[in-house]
């Protein structure tokens, strides 16, 4: 495939090059969707997807198991946003995929950004950081001018 990686400091193989490890790290970055949905976007995660690596923000958001309409609001809320969101990704080359029912109480969304797009809009973790909380914040038509 041609992919960069790196040896990391045990001496493993590590997937990822040094200037694409710079992105990842523990932290989250939060933005709330349509009917108050919370969603806190894990920023230590990469895939390869179709021969392509990419940074995978991803987020289980849970559900009152209580409640079967609570697990389809959320469930519809985070299909939107996915829906909403990839015509923005397309235009950067990521995607958005929502998981239902990963467990008993929760459903996942993972959202694929490409590192070449990381890469030129930031220069480094907390730089990342800011500009994925602004990528991923959605914006209402009502508040477009």
């Amino acid at each position: 495939m041609g992919l960069d990686w790196s040896i990391d400091r045990d001496g493993y193989f590590y997937p990822l090059a040094d200037s694409e490890q710079i992105y990842i790290g523990e932290a989250d970055t939060a933005v709330t969707i349509e009917d108050g949905v919370e969603v806190y976007f894990g920023m230590g995660y990469a895939v390869l997807y179709k021969g392509t690596k990419f940074l995978a923000p991803t987020s289980e958001v849970t559900f009152d198991t209580n409640d079967p309409a609570d697990r389809a609001r959320v469930l519809a809320a985070l299909n939107r946003y996915a829906t909403d969101f990839s015509r923005v990704l397309t235009t950067i080359g990521g995607h958005a995929f929502v998981s239902e029912d990963l467990m008993e109480d929760r459903h996942e969304i993972q959202v694929l950004v490409p590192f070449e797009y990381a890469k030129n809009a930031a220069s480094g973790f907390e730089h990342w950081k800011l500009h994925l909380e602004w990528l991923l914040t959605p914006v209402s038509p009502t508040s477009v001018s």
